[in-house]
C-alpha cells in the first residue's frame, strides 16, 4: 500500500525544483528587490504540479500614523502579522506565521502589508535563495581570469523594466519621500520645465494638458488632497518626477525615455478604469 501524499513530502518536491529566483533592478530605485511576480511565476508550475493551495489564513493588521513635518502629510505605516496556509488536501497543511509591512500616504497600505506577509512566507518556507544573478547561487558565474586590458568598449548599462501603474505610484512616492526629508528644493522655473516634459510624454494625443493632469491625479492625490497641476507638488514631488522621465538627448532637446512614455500611458488607463471609463483614452 503506497504511503498517502502529506504537506510536507509535497513541499519537499518543490523545494527540489525552485530554488532561486533573481531580484530585479530599477534605476530610479537605490536597491534590488525580489518582485512578487517573479515568485509566483517561479514556483507557479511546482505548486500546480504537486497541488499545493495558498491562502492566507489568520490576519491581525495594525495601523500608525507617521507625520512627515516638512511637507505637514499622514502616513500610514501597516503592520499584518498572521499566517499563510499551505495546503495539500483538507487533512494535510501547514499554517506559516509570518509579517509584512508597508508605509503609504493612500489607501493601498494594507494591501501591500499583506503582498509582503505572503511574499515573506513563500521565501521562507520554500528557502528560496535570491540575488542578483540570472544564473541563480546569488553570484555572478565565476570566469577565468584574463590580462588585463585598456578598456576598449563602454560598460554595459542593464536597461530598466516597464513598471505596472501601481508599482510605478508606490516607486514615485517612495522616491519623494526621500527627497522630501531631506527638505529638499526646486525653483519655478525648474517645476515649470518638469511641467513641460511630462508633456512629452503624451505627444501625438489630443488634451495633452487633461492627461498630464490626470498624471498627476494618479500619482499624487491623496484623501482630500487633489493633485493636478504641477503647483501643488511638494519639492520631492518633483524630484520624484524628473529622476522617473529618464531624460534623454534627441536632435539636441531632452525627452523622456520610451519606457517613461509607456508607463504613463498605462497609469492613464489605470485611472480612467478606477472610473469605469477606459474606453475614453485619447486615439
Amino acid at each position: 500500500m503506497s504511503e498517502k501524499p502529506n504537506i510536507y513530502s509535497a513541499i519537499n518536491e518543490v523545494m527540489s525544483e525552485v530554488s532561486y529566483v533573481q531580484k530585479r533592478k530599477d534605476p530610479r530605485l537605490q536597491y534590488s528587490y525580489v518582485a512578487d511576480e517573479d515568485i509566483v511565476k517561479a514556483l507557479r508550475p511546482s505548486l500546480v504540479k504537486h497541488g499545493i493551495v495558498i491562502h492566507p489564513a489568520e490576519i491581525v493588521e495594525t495601523r500608525q500614523e507617521v507625520l512627515n513635518r516638512p511637507e505637514n502629510k499622514l502616513w500610514f505605516h501597516i503592520t499584518v502579522i498572521g499566517s499563510v496556509r499551505f495546503s495539500l488536501n483538507p487533512e494535510s497543511f501547514i499554517d506559516v506565521p509570518s509579517l509584512g509591512e508597508s508605509i503609504d500616504t493612500y489607501d493601498k497600505g494594507s494591501q501591500k502589508a499583506l503582498s509582503f506577509l505572503v511574499k515573506n512566507a513563500l521565501l521562507k518556507t520554500f528557502l528560496l535563495e535570491t540575488g542578483d544573478a540570472p544564473n541563480g547561487g546569488g553570484q555572478p558565474p565565476k570566469t577565468k581570469t584574463e590580462p588585463k586590458t585598456a578598456p576598449t568598449t563602454e560598460a554595459k548599462i542593464e536597461p530598466r523594466q516597464c513598471l505596472e501603474p501601481a508599482d510605478l505610484q508606490d516607486a514615485i512616492r517612495r522616491r519623494a519621500a526621500e527627497y522630501d526629508a531631506k527638505e529638499r528644493t526646486v525653483t519655478k522655473g525648474f517645476r515649470g520645465m518638469i511641467r513641460g516634459q511630462l508633456g512629452e510624454l503624451f505627444t501625438g494625443l489630443k488634451e495633452k494638458d487633461k492627461l498630464v493632469h490626470s498624471l498627476f491625479d494618479y500619482l499624487f492625490s491623496e484623501g482630500e488632497r487633489s493633485v493636478t497641476s504641477s503647483n501643488n507638488l511638494s519639492a520631492g514631488e518633483v524630484l520624484s518626477l524628473k529622476d522617473w522621465l529618464s531624460l534623454e538627448k534627441h536632435n539636441g532637446s531632452e525627452i523622456p525615455c520610451a519606457i517613461s512614455i509607456q508607463e504613463a500611458q498605462a497609469v492613464i488607463v489605470a485611472h480612467l478604469k478606477d472610473r469605469g471609463q477606459e474606453d475614453l483614452f485619447p486615439e
